[in-house]
C-alpha cells in the first residue's frame, strides 16, 4: 500500500495488518479480500470533508473527459426530487432520445439495481456511462430499457429566444463554456439584426453543480469588464489568489438577469456572487446551495486512479464568504 511508505502514517502499517487478519478469521463472510486499497482510500477522503474524494481509474478518466465536454454515456441528465431521480434533460441526437426517454422520467433502475434516495445522482450517472457499444439497462417509469452507450461531446449551454430575452441555460462550467455563450449570442445578434435586437438576456444556472472555476471567471467577463470575481483563501500560496476578468466585455451594458435554485453550487455560486456584488445582474429564484470550496485533482500511482481535494474556500468580491451561504433572489441591479 503505497501510501504507508509515508513516514508519518507507516505505524498505521501494524494496525492495518491487524485488522485485516481480524476480518479474515473472525467476520462471517470471512473475505478480506474486498477490503481493498481503493475502498480504504476512498473512506478515508470522505473523512476529510463532504467535497474530497479518490476516484477509482475508471471514474477518474470519466471526470476527465467530462471536464473537456466529452462522455461516454447515452445522454440524459437527472436529479433528485423528493426521493426520487427526475430526468431533468435529454440531450438531442443520444442514445436515450432514440429510445423515447423524456423529460419528466423517474430512474427507477440501472442495471437492475435500484436506485434510491442514498444514492448520490453522479454515482448514478457514473453507472450510466462507459464505454460506446456496450449496452446498459435503465428502469424509466417501471419499464426496463436496453440503451447502448456512445461518444458524444456534450454542449455546456443550450438556449432558446422568447420575446427578444435569449434565455442561456449552462449546464455545467468547463474549458469551452464561456466561447459557447459568445458564439450563441453573437449567432442571435448577427440573426436578429437591428430589428430584432436581444432586449436582455437570462443566464438559467438551475441545477448547475459547478465545474471549472477558470470557466466562471471568463463567464463574468462577458458581462463585465476588468474587476475582481473571486477571492480564494487557503493555506498554500498556489491557491490563495484573486481571480479577475481582465479587459473589455463583449457585453457589459446588456440587461442580466441569473435564474438559480437550491441545485445552483459551486463554480455557478462564484458566477452569480460576483454578478451581485457588482450589481450587474438581478438574481431570481434560489437559495443557491452553498458550496463555495474548490477541489484540484490529483493524479495517484498507477492502478490507483486519482483523488480530489478541497484546497481552498471562495469570497465574493466585497468579501462574503460563499460556502455555506445560500444566495437568494435580489433586488435589480
Amino acid at each position: 500500500m503505497w501510501w504507508l511508505l509515508c513516514t508519518h502514517v507507516q505505524p498505521q502499517n501494524k494496525i492495518l495488518e491487524r485488522v485485516f487478519s481480524q476480518v479474515k478469521t473472525y467476520h462471517i463472510h470471512g473475505d478480506a479480500e474486498q477490503w481493498t486499497n481503493q475502498k480504504i482510500l476512498q473512506g478515508a477522503l470522505q473523512t476529510l470533508d463532504p467535497y474530497s474524494a479518490y476516484f477509482s481509474p475508471q471514474n477518474y478518466r470519466k471526470i476527465q473527459q467530462m471536464n473537456q465536454g466529452a462522455v461516454r454515456g447515452i445522454g440524459l441528465e437527472i436529479k433528485e426530487s423528493n426521493g426520487k431521480f427526475i430526468v431533468q434533460h435529454v440531450i438531442q441526437d443520444t442514445p436515450a432520445a432514440a429510445v423515447g426517454v423524456k423529460i419528466g422520467d423517474v430512474l427507477t433502475h440501472v442495471d437492475g439495481i435500484p436506485v434510491t434516495p442514498l444514492t448520490p445522482p453522479d454515482v448514478t450517472m457514473s453507472q450510466m456511462h462507459g464505454k460506446p457499444s456496450t449496452t446498459v439497462i435503465v428502469g424509466i417509469n417501471g419499464k426496463h430499457i436496453k440503451i447502448t452507450r456512445t461518444s458524444m461531446k456534450i454542449p455546456s449551454v443550450c438556449c432558446f429566444l422568447k420575446n427578444s430575452t435569449l434565455f442561456l441555460r449552462v449546464r455545467f462550467f468547463c474549458g469551452t463554456t464561456a466561447k459557447e455563450l459568445w458564439n450563441i449570442i453573437e449567432c442571435y445578434r448577427t440573426k436578429l439584426g437591428k430589428t430584432g435586437a436581444i432586449k436582455g438576456i437570462v443566464l438559467d444556472l438551475r441545477s448547475n453543480p459547478g465545474g471549472s472555476l477558470e470557466a466562471a471567471v471568463e463567464t463574468v467577463g462577458l458581462f463585465m469588464n476588468t474587476t475582481v470575481v473571486v477571492h480564494v483563501q487557503s493555506r498554500l500560496p498556489e491557491y490563495d489568489k484573486t481571480y479577475m476578468c481582465y479587459g473589455k466585455a463583449p457585453y457589459p451594458t446588456m440587461p442580466l438577469t441569473v435564474w438559480i435554485d437550491q441545485y445552483t453550487a459551486s463554480a455557478a455560486e462564484v458566477v452569480v456572487a460576483a454578478l451581485e456584488d457588482h450589481k450587474r445582474a438581478t438574481i431570481l429564484g434560489g437559495p443557491s446551495f452553498g458550496k463555495g470550496c474548490i477541489q484540484d485533482f490529483f493524479d495517484l500511482p498507477k492502478g490507483y486512479g486519482g483523488m480530489k481535494l478541497t484546497v481552498g474556500y471562495c469570497y465574493s468580491p466585497n468579501g462574503r464568504p460563499i460556502h455555506n451561504s445560500h444566495i437568494n433572489a435580489s433586488s435589480s441591479p
